[in-house]
Parts: structure tokens; sequence; C-alpha cells
């Protein structure tokens, strides 16, 4: 078995253990799953690249933010960034997707399963709990970016 691949199997045993459902891809360095969180559903890519020195765990937000949105959905997500120790959101500005993402770096050592437990549970929580906030930006009242992460921050720290 290579390296990648007991990686692999390691993240596949996690998400065993926590009754996700999963596939994967044909060259075996890519898991793919789904979270029904609070506030959505969740698609999950883990993915070991490809000299077997980082693992990634995004977590898709199911929004896709129009256009004319994006610049203020961008200064969300810097705010939001700027309060997390782990991972961080990416918009996509060309296509309008957003997506958190956490990474550790392995460095061709073994993924203990608590870590691999850890940082998918620590990715999917931020992502549900962020994603009302970047929902009320595009549709909801006129809060600006500020105001929505704030009323976010505010709930976690309580």
């Amino acid at each position: 078995m290579s390296f990648m691949s007991s990686v692999i199997d390691t993240f596949r045993e996690c998400l065993d253990q926590l009754g996700f459902g999963y596939g994967g891809s044909a060259e075996g360095a890519t898991l793919h799953a789904e979270y029904c969180g609070e506030a959505g559903r969740f698609p999950i890519v883990i993915r070991v690249n490809d000299d077997a020195t980082l693992v990634f765990v995004e977590v898709i937000v199911p929004l896709m933010v129009p256009e004319g949105f994006r610049p203020r959905m961008a200064e969300a997500v810097v705010r939001a960034n700027d309060h997390l120790a782990v991972g961080c959101f990416e918009l996509n500005m060309s296509r309008g997707q957003l997506s958190f993402r956490a990474t550790i770096p392995i460095d061709n050592a073994p993924v203990h399963r608590d870590q691999a437990r850890s940082l998918v549970l620590h990715s999917l929580a931020t992502a549900d709990c962020y994603f009302p906030a970047f929902n009320r930006l595009l549709y909801g009242d006129d809060l600006s970016a500020a105001e929505v992460i704030a009323e976010v921050e505010m709930r976690v720290v309580q």
C-alpha cells in the first residue's frame, strides 16, 4: 500500500466513524462526501497533494455568489478569516463559488485518526456556523459584511 493510500484510508476510517457515505477518485488520492448540517448540505473533498506533503479538507458552501455581490462577499470572507485559527474561507471571484479549506502538513508522515477527525469536524463546523451569515448577506436584510460576520462571532463567543 502506498503512503498516499494509507493517508486516505485514515480519512475513510474517520468518515466511517462519523457515519458519512463517501466515494473516491480513480487515482485514490481524493475522497468525496457530504454533510447535512444545521444550515445546509455541504459537499466535502478530502485530498492529498501529489507529493504527499499536505492533506486538504475542502467544504463547499452551498451557494453561488452572483457577480454583483462578489465584492461584498469577498469582504465578508476576509472578515471571517481574520478570526479563524485553523483554515480559511475562499471565494472564487470568477465562478462565485465559496468554500472553506483547512490543510495540515504531513510531509510523508502518517496521519492519526484523531487528526483526521479533528480536521474534518472543524472544517464542517466552521462552514456550518458562517453559512447563515453568507446567506443573509446575499438574500437578507441590507446588512453590511461587517455586520453579518460580527453577528456570527458574537454568537460563537457567547
